[in-house]
């Protein structure tokens, strides 16, 4: 057994191990983060060998975070994968170990990840941040315009969104929100047949914008991300995504920070699966990856 860190030259030697632990993604998603991600660097990959095939495999994702005056630089493991006929040896453990080093090396303020078996982590000192969503099923009659929100535009919303809430959230620039947008595009969680998530803007006729990544699948419609500017009530707000679900005739499933459900009227339910987080250097302020960011 071999381990070694990962290169340009050796990052397709992954993907065939991706695909088989992870079958409902399609392979693009993982190119696309060497081809579109402005921070990814692939000697932050760690590989473990046997007989010249990759049988386990870690990333880690430099992601920089907005919320105090000065960036705050931090790290996101993905895709956790290994073989299964070389599981229950610890390769994944060895290879989680390096990556946390050399977080720990770049001083970089945290490590984030997504998981469904969150005990796995804690041994690393990993602490649980749930996610939260919401329903709602057609409830207003209000006018609603719909079309693609303009990059720019959100992008100066969001930031003074998530600072309405004390909430340090993932730096989004337009190199990012371009990758982010093609890497999405082929993973499971943002796409359902030929339908696949997207930017919108909300606004009733008053034009009181509400922007949200959705996605219109056939029995539901998804939120990943929502945010709206002073200028639109939190009642507005709310009165919107009834009526998107009125026009669709299909309940709204928004996934939010608690805070934010709240602010809309909705009680929270934990999701499925959670964020863990392991800090070095606590931020101002809490820490929350929107699901538009999951990795």
């Amino acid at each position: 057994m071999h381990i070694e860190r990962g290169n340009y030259q050796s990052f397709a030697s992954m993907i065939p191990l991706l695909r088989l632990v992870f079958p409902q993604d399609d392979p693009r998603y993982y190119r696309n983060f060497l081809l579109y991600d402005p921070l990814f660097d692939p000697t932050l990959t760690w590989q473990a060998k046997e007989g010249g095939k990759v049988v386990s495999c870690v990333w880690l994702l430099p992601r920089q975070f907005t919320g105090e005056k000065t960036p705050i630089f931090a790290g996101g493991i993905a895709n956790v994968a290994t073989h299964p006929d070389f599981r229950g040896r610890g390769l994944a453990s060895l290879l989680i170990e390096e990556a946390l080093r050399e977080a720990k090396k770049r001083k970089w303020s945290f490590v984030f990840l997504m998981t469904d078996i969150p005990h796995f982590y804690e041994k690393w000192g990993f602490r649980e941040k749930k996610k939260f969503s919401a329903s709602l099923p057609p409830s207003s009659s209000l006018p609603l315009r719909s079309r693609p929100a303009p990059l720019l535009e959100r992008l100066e919303i969001y930031g003074e969104f998530y600072r309405r809430f004390n909430l340090v959230v993932p730096l989004r620039n337009p190199a990012y929100e371009r990758g982010l947008s093609r890497w999405n595009r082929y993973s499971a969680f943002f796409h359902e047949g030929r339908e696949v998530a997207r930017w919108m803007k909300l606004s009733t006729f008053e034009d009181t914008p509400l922007y949200a990544y959705l996605l219109q699948g056939e029995k539901e419609i998804r939120i990943f991300d929502l945010f709206w500017p002073r200028k639109t009530s939190d009642g507005t707000a709310r009165a919107m995504i009834g009526a998107l679900a009125t026009r669709a005739k299909k309940t709204v499933v928004l996934f939010h920070h608690p805070q934010v459900l709240e602010t809309l009227g909705f009680s929270p339910q934990p999701a499925s699966d959670t964020v863990m987080i392991l800090s070095f250097h606590t931020p101002k302020g809490e820490i929350y990856l929107p699901p538009a960011d999951a990795i």
